[in-house]
């Protein structure tokens, strides 16, 4: 099913880098720490009672890529129907070839995150992940109200991507990653395109988005297991874990958007409760660093086996960060089920 696709710069890009896209959702068919740690959570609302792991859900899996996400959340809720939509029509195509073997409880949609052709309150969980960061500004509020349309009452929304939870600042990035294809210029080489963005959010950010109904905005760290090793050959977008020395009093702040400079890499997750009329936000603070990339000083790099979590691929060398993931719940009653 196809609705409402603009031939924008975000479908140039992802025709463009095909190859790289395709490499990157294809090795997320091995369990990322991302993953790891999302079951984690699930596995947590579970105990207290606030998921049924056998429940017949109704799951949304908005910009699905690969379609991943689901391969794994297939097995996790063995009795739920999937729904996996994205703007790009060969994500979607592989995502068919890996769901192959559930394909009998899942749909796939060609859709807008702007504009999503799916009814209201029809989904128990909704997951988006690593997307949010990548939508332009100008739409970021819009993507967030049609997300909340579309829960059930009492539904959640997780949704992994970068928000500053140091500082209530907003980072807005337009990125050139010259290492894709994407990013030639035929008409003149000299002049690059844009890849797209990679915008950093705020906690207060997040809440405006949601705007009226959202009961909580919870912040859960969350510290890969394994290390992310720098890879010298690759100049890209992307991220690297090191070891820190936690007895160094010193700091160094590094601004690397581009440069060659080390930096620790954090990731986290974010829960939001959504609660019918009422907003009363709240949030857990980890003591994570920022976007612009402060760290402690380094002592040595830490080693990892691969770095199958960067961004399609990429180089990881560039861009400190804090990524999260939100937890949307609906509560038209106001009650809090937190």
């Amino acid at each position: 099913m196809q609705k409402n696709i603009t031939q924008d710069n975000y479908l140039r890009t992802m025709k463009a880098d095909k190859n790289l896209a395709k490499d990157y959702y294809a090795k997320s068919i091995n369990k990322t720490e991302q993953q790891k740690a999302l079951e984690s959570l699930l596995l947590d609302a579970i105990n207290k009672g606030e998921l049924d792991e056998s429940a017949p859900y109704r799951i949304a899996d908005l910009a699905c890529g690969g379609g991943t996400l689901s391969y794994h959340l297939s097995s996790f809720f063995p009795n739920a129907s999937f729904v996996l939509l994205d703007y790009n029509e060969d994500g979607l195509e592989l995502a068919k070839e890996i769901n192959a073997e559930s394909k009998d409880r899942m749909e796939f949609i060609q859709g807008d995150l702007r504009d999503l052709p799916l009814q209201d309150s029809s989904f128990d969980l909704v997951f988006c992940w690593q997307t949010l960061g990548w939508v332009d500004k100008e739409n970021i509020s819009r993507v967030m109200q049609e997300i909340l349309r579309i829960l059930k009452p009492k539904g959640r929304l997780y949704a992994s991507s970068l928000f500053n939870t140091e500082f209530d600042v907003d980072l807005y990035t337009t990125i050139c990653d010259r290492t894709r294809p994407s990013s030639y210029n035929q008409s003149n080489p000299k002049e690059p395109l844009t890849n797209g963005y990679y915008n950093t959010y705020c906690k207060q950010s997040i809440v405006d988005m949601c705007g009226e109904g959202v009961q909580c905005v919870r912040i859960v760290p969350f510290y890969p297991q394994i290390d992310f090793k720098r890879d010298f050959s690759q100049r890209g977008i992307g991220s690297f874990t090191l070891a820190i020395d936690s007895a160094e009093s010193n700091c160094n702040a590094f601004w690397h958007l581009g440069a060659k400079r080390e930096s620790a890499s954090t990731k986290a997750n974010c829960s939001v409760k959504h609660n019918g009329n009422k907003n009363q936000a709240s949030a857990t603070r980890g003591a994570l660093g920022d976007t612009l990339g402060f760290a402690q000083s380094v002592k040595s790099e830490r080693e990892r086996s691969d770095n199958s979590e960067n961004y399609m691929g990429g180089g990881q060398n560039t861009i400190s960060h804090n990524l999260n993931t939100i937890l949307i719940s609906h509560n038209p009653t106001q009650q809090s089920i937190a």
